[in-house]
């Protein structure tokens, strides 16, 4: 395994990974905001998203030990799910209180990822490769700060509507990554 490529694949993990986190996170209010939505809605469908997560990551870890399946594996399907609620989430974007639950659920899906991609570095320390977790977590960071920017200035200009494409663009983007490391029975 050529560290190398391994670290450039971990950063590109990262740093596509709090691309998604950024949309959502840093936009969501912004855009269940504009698909019709109240604020005090808002706010119980943000936290009905963490309440998930909270619930789903000992599930999903709890399943990785007792099946041994390959932590690729498990966020190629977590990514996957969010491409797919995603476009979902665009498409029934006329109906308020359907996109209120996408969108926990999709905002679930992503934070329930976070321990896991941390734990991809744990992963490859124990077949004698040490991934950068500093530099890459830093990419991660960068990335984030960037789309923030950006998303900024294309939300001013056009609309929030069509934040789900970053994302379902971003999900498309870890698919091939994952791919690379699930091939490396990680």
């Amino acid at each position: 395994m050529n560290c190398r490529i391994l670290n450039t694949k971990y950063a590109l993990i990262q740093g596509i990974y709090y691309i998604i986190l950024c949309v959502l996170m840093s936009y969501g209010a912004l855009y269940l905001g504009k698909v019709g939505l109240r604020t005090s809605f808002i706010g119980i469908v943000i936290a009905s998203a963490n309440i998930i997560a909270t619930l789903a990551q000992p599930m999903i870890a709890r399943y990785i030990d007792q099946h041994h399946t390959p932590l690729a594996s498990i966020l190629l399907g977590m990514a996957m799910l969010c491409g797919v609620l995603s476009v979902v989430m665009f498409v029934i974007g006329q109906l308020p209180y359907l996109v209120a639950i996408i969108f926990a659920l999709l905002s679930a899906m992503a934070i329930t990822m976070m321990p896991f991609i941390n734990a991809l570095t744990f992963v490859f320390e124990e077949k004698g490769v040490v991934l950068n977790f500093g530099l890459s977590r830093g990419i991660g960071s960068v990335a984030y700060a960037l789309m923030s920017l950006i998303l900024g200035y294309i939300v001013s200009r056009i609309s929030p509507i069509y934040l789900p494409f970053v994302i379902t663009i971003s999900s498309l983007g870890l698919l091939p990554i994952l791919r690379g490391f699930q091939n490396d029975h990680v």
